[in-house]
């Protein structure tokens, strides 16, 4: 069904071949190569319709963007003439698999309306209509629009938990030899993916162990990542910076067990399902905090192994 209204499509708008300034698509950001790949899909749709693909200035002009919803992308196609928006074509494409179907379905619904410059004969004049729709924002303020549209990011919440090395630091008088030892941690967080190989992070890990000197480590940064790939096992590196608060037990006096100032850890994993609402992310993370009250040569760090949720 879709290859035949395709078809029909693409006939009408062979019907009126024209030259058609193919403008450089927005949103396409899914990977370096992509905004070129999308122009070339484009260029070959409008060939297919009939008409001739030009990247000079031309009276007739087609614009497409590209919108992520969920795990979709919707394309959005719309045929100008001298500024004036004279057809457009909206597809959804459910995975980058579909896309390329997509974009030439609305590019072929975009070019199926007829167009004032070639509608009338050429023995006649062309005269306006005056019960024509009334023409949309000049060509500045529509660029000005298609440039403050912003991409929608992808929100997660995610909760996890696994297990940590931790350590605190030396000091000749009060704790000659830097201890480690092994604990637990928790991590909650938010995760905002803004496109398919980045995203934003807020993080809390909670590190903490219950033995006879007992410590607790509670580290809260915000950083980002960067996905090497936009498939469904998508492996990643990150980075964050914040603060975080320390309580050791290891020390005779409170002022060098407790600890507050800034903080930053460094990470990578792998994150399954990346497509999907619901993802599972496994990684290695490690957190070092500085202790601003009294010298930030007393430091407290922990590397961690987790899995985790992200929904």
């Amino acid at each position: 069904m879709n290859k035949l209204f395709f078809s029909i499509l693409s006939f009408v708008a062979f019907t009126f071949a024209a030259n058609i300034q193919i403008i450089a698509p927005t949103g396409a950001n899914f990977s370096p190569d992509a905004p070129d790949m999308v122009a070339t899909i484009i260029r070959s749709a409008v060939s297919q319709a009939g008409h001739t693909p030009t990247e000079q200035e031309a009276p007739i002009q087609i614009t497409t963007n590209l919108m992520t919803m969920g795990s979709s992308i919707v394309v959005v196609c719309e045929q100008k003439e001298n500024g004036v928006i004279v057809g457009s074509g909206k597809q959804k494409a459910a995975s980058l698999d579909d896309l390329d179907v997509a974009i030439e379905q609305a590019v072929a619904s975009a070019l199926a309306t007829k167009t004032s410059t070639q509608a009338a004969p050429a023995s006649q004049p062309i005269v306006s209509n005056t019960t024509a729709e009334a023409p949309s924002q000049p060509q500045e303020k529509q660029a000005e629009k298609d440039y403050l549209e912003k991409t929608p990011a992808r929100k997660y919440k995610s909760i996890g938990f696994g297990l940590a090395y931790w350590h605190n630091w030396e000091d000749e008088e009060h704790n000659p030899t830097r201890d480690f030892e092994s604990a637990y941690a928790l991590r909650l967080g938010y995760i905002w993916e803004n496109s398919p190989a980045t995203a934003l992070v807020l993080q809390s890990y909670t590190v903490f162990n219950f033995s006879d000197d007992s410590h607790l480590q509670e580290v809260v940064t915000i950083g980002g990542r960067y996905l090497f790939n936009t498939g469904s096992i998508a492996p990643y590196i990150g980075a964050g910076f914040g603060f975080g608060v320390q309580a050791d037990g290891h020390f005779d006096r409170f002022k060098e067990g407790f600890a507050f100032g800034l903080a930053g850890d460094v990470g990578a994993g792998v994150v399954f399902f990346q497509k999907s609402s619901i993802q599972m992310e496994v990684g290695l993370r490690y957190n070092i905090l500085w202790d601003g009250l009294t010298s930030f040569s007393h430091n407290f760090g922990a590397a961690s192994a987790f899995i985790a949720i992200n929904f």
